[in-house]
């Protein structure tokens, strides 16, 4: 799912589909929009994205602060803080990882 912010940032969210490489799957994934995200330009300037991946529990809610005609679908929980604060205190233009992320991917080998 994808929740605009509104600073133009934006939040990627991926239900577990509880098979063993999950998280080596999202990274994967991860990589190939990291790549694809460095040839993007808007009027011959360089697009800068910054990346966070984190691994946990989240839960998603219709909010109707804005009134019941304006509802907001919004996901919510310490994992999607976890992700927000990864990826604004990261590099532009490189795929960041909680700790938690790593210990997933490294607990097979």
């Amino acid at each position: 799912h994808r929740i605009g912010g509104a600073q133009g940032d934006a939040l990627v969210v991926c239900g577990h589909d509880w098979e063993e490489d999950h998280a080596e799957r999202i990274l994967t994934y991860g990589k190939l929009v990291v790549a694809a995200a460095a040839t993007v330009k808007i009027q011959g300037t360089p697009v800068r994205f910054q990346f966070g991946v984190h691994t946990g529990p989240c839960w998603a809610a219709l909010v109707l602060g804005g009134g019941a005609t304006a509802p907001r679908y919004m996901f919510i929980g310490e994992t999607i803080d976890n992700v927000k604060a990864i990826a604004q205190t990261g590099v532009p233009g490189r795929l960041h990882i909680s700790d938690t992320t790593r210990e997933e991917i490294m607990k097979d080998y």
